[in-house]
Parts: structure tokens; sequence; C-alpha cells
């Protein structure tokens, strides 16, 4: 999470995926995917060694979780008509 500034989540609302599912809901989405991410995306064109294996096992870990304990929430919508 460092690497990606978020330590001290620096948003002004954090949401959980229920929050998240009604608030697509109550603008006329419908949900049809959702997963957790690690978030972390390096910089750098050329990542070390060390800097690429943690960045792996974060993913791996978070992608094994549920998104709604996931660090990162990702969610997909499609309009209902």
């Amino acid at each position: 999470m460092s690497y990606n500034n978020l330590l001290g989540f620096p948003y002004l609302n954090g949401y959980s995926l229920e929050g998240l599912k009604r608030l697509l809901a109550s603008t006329g989405f419908a949900t049809i995917a959702e997963f957790a991410t690690s978030l972390l995306t390096p910089p750098y064109p050329e990542v070390s060694g060390s800097l690429r294996n943690e960045w792996d096992q974060t993913r791996i870990q978070t992608e094994d979780r549920g998104a709604a304990d996931g660090p990162w929430i990702e969610i997909v919508g499609r309009a209902v008509s």
C-alpha cells in the first residue's frame, strides 16, 4: 500500500462492497462483477527482483480473498434498461 501512498487512506470517503452495490443500484446499474485488487502498480519501468516478488505475493494473496476483504475493491456495473 505504501507504494501507492495509501497507508494513511488519503481519500475523503471509503466504501464497503455493499455500499458500492447500493450506490450502483440507486443510479440504475446492476452489479455484474466484483473483485479485490492489491492496487500495487510500481511506477518504474524496471522493477527490482525483490520488489517484483513482493508485488506478486501481495497480488496473489489479495486475489485469493473475496472482494469485500481486499484492500481495494473493483466493481463493474451495467445500466439496467
